[in-house]
């Protein structure tokens, strides 16, 4: 298996959204921007933007409303639909909105690309988060090449049904139903545990406020120079203020990575 240099494709990063939750979009377009301007950076939101015009480039809303409107169905719609809007580029990584990337060396794609090669994934990146009875679930960061759309459409195709009847509206369906779409594709299974750090940044999800400050995860030491950086950015913490004012969490997020960076965990 070959696939080219990084420097020859057409690539994207997306994810979809919905509700309140579009508040993170500023912070992770924000990161993303900054860490790699020559990506595109492309927001699926189920439902009309409320944000502010500068972001609104990134934006493609409306999408996807004959959906159940709930989170996990949102989720788990990054991996069943997208085809028509992302199919022209090269690779994809699909994520969650409220990661925000930090740029490394090698970048990213190069090292998904080398990772895919190594490990004969062939169209996709990803690893077995849980073994399951009979299967697997994923990781709900994944990486894909321009054929993953026609190799995993007939599956995909099932599961839009299935998630219009309601059969994705439980916390992790997404990610375990794109194990069962990477084996009903007849595609060869991931690793059976993480040997790539597919994050690339802080997942802010990790780092909400806890009761007990010593059930906080211990950051590892990219993500506390990112962190570290953040708190330091005048204008991030401008636009997390401005974001907070709409979802509140955001703040608490800030306050908990503010305290890791002090106490040093």
């Amino acid at each position: 298996m070959k696939h080219p240099k990084e420097e020859q494709l057409s690539i994207c990063i997306t994810t979809m959204v919905s509700g309140l939750y579009e508040w993170y979009v500023p912070l992770f377009l924000y990161c993303g921007l900054k860490a790699y301007p020559e990506y595109d950076f492309k927001v699926l939101l189920r439902g009309r933007t409320n944000l502010p015009d500068t972001y609104k480039s990134h934006i493609l809303d409306n999408r996807y409303s004959d959906y159940p409107q709930n989170g996990p169905t949102t989720a788990a719609l990054r991996f069943i639909e997208g085809e028509k809007e992302f199919s022209e580029y090269d690779c994809c990584l699909i994520t969650d909105v409220d990661v925000l990337l930090m740029r490394e060396d090698p970048k990213l794609v190069t090292q998904h690309l080398a990772h895919m090669i190594q490990y004969k994934m062939e169209c996709y990146c990803n690893y077995q988060s849980h073994q399951l009875p009979g299967g697997y679930r994923c990781s709900g960061v994944h990486f894909i090449m321009k054929d993953w759309w026609e190799r995993t459409r007939e599956s995909r195709m099932k599961w839009m049904f299935n998630a219009k009847n309601g059969e994705c509206s439980e916390k992790d369906s997404d990610e375990i139903m794109l194990g069962e779409i990477i084996r009903d594709s007849g595609l060869n299974d991931p690793t059976e545990k993480q040997l790539l750090w597919n994050i690339h940044g802080i997942h802010l999800k990790r780092w909400w406020p806890k009761a007990n400050p010593r059930e906080l995860p211990q950051a590892g030491a990219q993500e506390s120079l990112l962190m570290q950086g953040l708190l330091e950015d005048e204008e991030f913490m401008e636009l997390a203020s401005m974001c907070a004012g709409h979802l509140p969490k955001i703040s608490g997020i800030v306050g908990t990575i503010r305290q890791v960076i002090r106490g040093g965990r």
